[in-house]
Formats: structure tokens, sequence, C-alpha cells
């Protein structure tokens, strides 16, 4: 056990040699905490336009919803009504054409 524990003892010495203590001086705390607060204020603003960000996406998603649950006339009817009550419910001057020819064709081809 003496020959590691003197191996130590050396190893330590070297050690102690190679990286002599440093003395703090007057500026040595203030800096330090310049240090911090410069990695410190990147996290903080990071953490803010996180913030920033998702609650911007909750509002934009909230009010998606409330615009999709909008009781609106059109397109409640566009989905109840299938494609030949809506053709029959039109009544532009064009199709009333064709409807009085297809009615007309029906009325004389009668089974």
């Amino acid at each position: 056990m003496d020959l590691s524990d003197e191996a130590l003892d050396r190893l330590l010495q070297a050690y102690r040699e190679a990286v002599p203590d440093v003395e703090g001086g007057a500026d040595f705390m203030p800096g330090l905490w310049r240090k911090i607060d410069a990695r410190r204020k990147f996290s903080v603003r990071l953490r803010f336009w996180a913030q920033i960000t998702a609650s911007a996406a909750a509002v934009v998603c909230l009010l998606f919803l409330g615009l999709g649950n909008l009781p609106l006339d059109d397109r409640q009817s566009f989905y109840t009504h299938t494609y030949v009550d809506v053709l029959a419910e039109d009544d532009t001057p064009e199709t009333q054409l064709y409807a009085e020819v297809v009615h007309v064709q029906n009325q004389g081809g009668q089974r």
C-alpha cells in the first residue's frame, strides 16, 4: 500500500506543479456573473418567444374552431340537400328553359 500512496502523492505533486492555482482578481466574480447572465438571457428570450408562439397558435386554433361552428344557413343547406334537390330549387332562366323542354317531353311520352 505504501507504493500506491507514494505514486498518488507524486501524481498530485506533478499536477500541482503543472496547473498552478489562479488567484481571483477584483473582477473575477462580476465577470463570472456577466458570463452566466449572457447565457441566461438567450434562454429567457427563447422561452419568451416560445410562449408567445404557443399562445398565438392557441388563439388561431380557437378562432378557427369558433368560425367552424358558426350557424350559416347556406353552408348547412349545402351539406343537407342532395344534388337533385339543389337542381330542383334552382330557378334561373337558363334552367327554366331546359325544365320546360324536359317537362314537355315527359308529358308527350307518357307510358
